[in-house]
């Protein structure tokens, strides 16, 4: 094993001692082949009112054969990043329409449209395994699940019920046995709920998709005279993001900054119940499982777009003897409803494979931006 061709950041416990190690950066998979995609198209495009009014719509069925994801290895294996497999079938269906209304009335001109997209997505079948754990935080555990029957993207972790307010409310919650359910607890810690289908054991498992139910958009353009005013609205609405930052900004860590919501945590009994803010403890034993308190609500709707501009009228060109001159004014990003608490709802793929997806772990924010310019020509 030469350290040049592999990772030096790993260290190995021998002989209780920590000895610095390195580990090859991958493993190669020989049968490894290229997924296979196959779909079905049925639609129509409609066009009435002398083309005034037009109408898209798709209905599709995409199956995916041979799904590329990254399989997880045991840390004793020593790989760093995990090799790439076909893992199994997926499908995708849904719909996409759109529709454009364009009018002139005298000096007023102006075109509308409206887009909608509606998706279902679920994993088929799986090579082997029942199910596929993915996307790593901080050592904690995997966050995204793939299990057949099921769609391919769902976080998983526990379901949280409050807090614990005082040690008869821990003693109380247990097992048919007499055993307890946490036994790590404290007052001021997480309860986490019970599973509905076996009460002897705390729930865990699927607790929400990055996956949305519908997208949609709206688009337009205004003319009046030598005005002219555009704008694109985007939004998405029935998807979840895994906060992964507050893993750093809502525990107890001398490398990261708290959170300032952090000063409503629990203090003392019954200063508040809110599964966000536990107690503060750096042995911290309880409160750092992946949970529902990660996972908020990823809706959004966004002023993606706007423009608002002036074109000179043509006397005024003729005498400057210019071909055209439109001042204007804009802004991308301008406004967005939401309410998630994390930089940016918009959250796309992470580093982790192709089921790395809709996790924040505090990417950069899409800019605001507004801006004012002239174009002309001569």
């Amino acid at each position: 094993m030469g350290a040049t061709r592999g990772s030096t950041r790993f260290s190995y416990p021998i002989g209780g001692e920590i000895i610095d190690g390195s580990t090859f950066p991958s493993s190669s998979n020989p049968k490894i082949r290229w997924e296979e995609n196959s779909a079905t198209n049925i639609g129509f495009d409609l066009s009435i009112l002398d083309n005034a009014l037009t109408l898209n719509f798709d209905y599709y069925v995409k199956n995916t054969k041979g799904m590329l994801v990254q399989r997880q290895e045991p840390a004793h294996v020593g790989i760093e990043h995990m090799p790439w497999v076909n893992a199994g079938e997926m499908r995708n269906k849904g719909i996409d329409l759109g529709v454009q209304y364009k009018k002139t009335i005298g000096k007023l001109s102006f075109e509308v449209g409206a887009n909608f997209n509606y998706n279902k997505n679920i994993l088929l079948s799986l090579d082997n395994v029942s199910e596929i754990l993915a996307v790593p935080i901080r050592d904690n555990g995997y966050v995204m699940t793939a299990r057949v029957n099921e769609p391919v993207f769902q976080f998983i972790g526990y379901k949280t019920d409050g807090l614990f307010q005082n040690q008869p409310e821990i003693d109380e919650w247990v097992d048919s046995d007499g055993n307890p359910l946490q036994p790590n607890a404290q007052p001021g810690d997480i309860r986490y709920k019970r599973d509905p289908n076996d009460p002897n054991q705390l729930y865990y498992g699927t607790i929400g998709s990055p996956l949305p139910d519908f997208t949609y958009g709206f688009n337009g353009r205004v003319e009046y005279n030598n005005f002219d005013l555009s704008f694109t609205i985007q939004g998405v609405s029935g998807n979840q993001i895994f906060n992964a930052t507050k893993v750093y900004t809502e525990r107890p860590d001398a490398t990261h900054n708290m959170d300032a919501k952090m000063l409503n945590r629990w203090t003392e009994e019954y200063s508040t119940n809110d599964a966000h803010y536990p107690r503060l403890n750096s042995a911290d034993a309880n409160n750092l499982a992946f949970s529902d308190r990660y996972v908020e609500d990823g809706d959004y709707i966004r002023l993606k777009d706007f423009q608002l501009g002036y074109n000179l009228p043509t006397k005024l060109l003729n005498r400057l003897k210019l071909g055209s001159m439109r001042f204007y004014v804009g802004a991308t990003n301008l406004i967005t409803i939401t309410k998630y608490t994390g930089f940016d709802p918009e959250i796309g793929y992470g580093v982790y494979g192709t089921l790395d997806y809709g996790v924040d772990r505090g990417y950069y924010p899409q800019a605001r931006q507004i801006f004012t310019g002239i174009s002309l020509t001569f």
